[in-house]
C-alpha cells in the first residue's frame, strides 16, 4: 500500500471539510425555520393600497410609508403558503391621536387594525391591532375569542416598531426591539391563508404604517432587536405603562369582524 501524495490528501481533506460545513449550515437553517418573510408591505408607488396616501420620512423610518386617513377598504392578499404553526408579525407605526373607544372596546373605527390574518376569504381569526393605545393580538379558536395586550402603551407622534411573536402556546410583544411581555393565549386551529393590512370591517389604522411584515416562524429576541436602531431601544422606558400588568383577556365580549 502506497502513501497518497500529500497535496492530494490535503485537497481531499479540504473538500470534505467544506462539505461538512455546508451540511451543517443547511441543518441550522432548517432548524431556524428560515428567516425570510412570507409577506412584506413596503408601501411604495408601484403597489399602493386604495385609499392610502404615500408619505416620505427620514425620522426613523427612512423612505416611503403608508398614511391611513379615514376608512380604507384594503386589499385581501394571499399568502404564498398557509401558516400552520408559529409566526411573527412586525410593523413600524405612528399616530398623532388614538380615536376614542366605546365602553365595550369597539367603535365605528376602533380598535384600529395593523394586520388581519384570514383562514378563509371572509373570516379573520387573528387580528393584530391597537387597543387602549397598546398593541394587542386577538385570536379566535372554534368561535371563542380571547385577546392580550402589551404592558407598555404607545406614545404619540413618533415612530415605534412593534412585533408580535407566536411560539407554541405563548405570545410575546416587543416594542422598539425590546421584549415587553410574554403570556399565554389560545391559538387558531386552522391554517392562515390570507391577510389584509391596516384595516378590517372599517376598523382602519388611523396614522402611518410601514414595513408590515409576516414570518412563518417565531423569530428570536436578537432577530427582533436587529430591526431597530440601538438608540431607539432605550426610549421604551419612557412609554406609558399599565399598572398593574394587564390580565388576559383585556376585555370580554363577542368579537365583531
Amino acid at each position: 500500500m502506497t502513501m497518497a501524495d500529500p497535496s492530494v490528501s490535503q485537497l481531499i481533506t479540504c473538500r470534505v471539510t467544506l462539505l461538512l460545513l455546508s451540511l451543517l449550515s443547511c441543518c441550522l437553517i432548517s432548524s431556524w425555520g428560515g428567516t425570510e418573510p412570507v409577506f412584506r408591505e413596503p408601501f411604495d408607488e408601484s403597489a399602493l393600497p386604495s385609499g392610502v396616501r404615500l408619505g416620505h420620512a427620514q425620522d426613523g423610518v427612512n423612505g416611503t410609508f403608508g398614511r391611513f386617513e379615514g376608512v380604507v377598504p384594503g386589499r385581501r392578499l394571499s399568502l404564498p403558503q398557509p401558516i400552520v404553526g408559529d409566526y411573527t408579525l412586525t410593523a413600524w407605526l405612528r399616530t398623532s391621536e388614538w380615536i376614542e373607544e366605546g365602553a365595550s372596546g369597539f367603535g365605528e373605527r376602533t380598535p384600529p387594525t395593523i394586520l388581519a390574518l384570514y383562514d378563509t376569504e371572509i373570516n379573520a381569526p387573528v387580528i393584530f391591532r391597537v387597543h387602549a393605545a397598546s398593541p394587542q393580538i386577538a385570536v379566535s379558536r372554534n368561535g371563542s375569542w380571547a385577546s392580550v395586550s402589551s404592558w407598555h402603551g404607545l406614545p404619540l407622534r413618533q415612530w415605534v416598531h412593534v412585533a408580535l411573536v407566536r411560539e407554541g402556546p405563548t405570545v410575546s410583544f416587543y416594542l422598539n426591539g425590546v421584549l415587553d411581555l410574554t403570556t399565554r393565549l389560545h391559538r387558531c386551529d386552522k391554517p392562515l391563508r390570507f391577510l389584509r393590512v391596516g384595516t378590517i370591517s372599517k376598523r382602519t389604522f388611523n396614522g402611518d404604517l410601514d414595513e408590515v411584515t409576516v414570518w412563518d416562524t417565531a423569530l428570536a429576541d436578537a432577530q427582533i432587536a436587529a430591526m431597530v436602531p440601538d438608540a431607539w431601544r432605550s426610549r421604551v422606558s419612557e412609554f406609558p405603562v399599565y399598572v398593574p400588568q394587564p390580565k388576559r383577556p383585556v376585555y370580554s365580549g363577542r368579537e365583531l369582524r
